[in-house]
């Protein structure tokens, strides 16, 4: 909260804000004020928004929520970054082979 005061026009934060206030929430354990950010930010395409919100979910007990929450994370990772990724486990997997 003290983050989004100090941002110009807090009146409006976007949605990049209210996931990033999620995410900080998260890591601090505060759970419920990490759901009430996430919430506040929409269905923004960003898979952080639904990453933190399956982790909040799970926290609370609604697995099955959360289950769709990461499966939503997963649609919104940019193609090329997955791309890359899983490439990289691959060389790595094989040079310990």
């Amino acid at each position: 909260r003290r983050l989004l005061k100090q941002l110009p026009d807090t009146d409006h934060p976007g949605s990049a804000l209210y996931v990033l206030l999620g995410e900080l929430c998260c890591q601090l354990g505060r759970y419920e004020e990490a759901r009430a950010a996430l919430a506040r930010a929409g269905t923004a395409p960003d898979y952080r928004l639904w990453y933190y919100l399956g982790l909040c979910q799970l926290q609370a007990g609604a697995r099955q929520d959360a289950r769709r929450s990461f499966a939503q994370a997963v649609r919104h990772l940019h193609p090329d970054i997955a791309t890359l990724r899983l490439a990289e486990m691959s060389r790595v997997l094989q040079g310990r082979s």
